[in-house]
């Protein structure tokens, strides 16, 4: 299941770009994903700086 998330992109909302889904997920802007839809705080994460 991990190796299917690491192949996995999703739109960010903050990026304004295609991510890694782990990257997202780890984000602590991140509240959920629903059928493909991020659900995000918009707050400004530190991975993505």
């Amino acid at each position: 299941m991990l190796s299917r998330m690491k192949k996995e992109y999703v739109e960010c909302p903050i990026a304004k770009d295609r991510v890694p889904f782990l990257i997202c997920f780890v984000c602590p802007s991140f509240i959920r994903r629903v059928k493909g839809v991020v659900h995000c705080k918009g707050e400004e994460g530190p991975s993505l700086k």
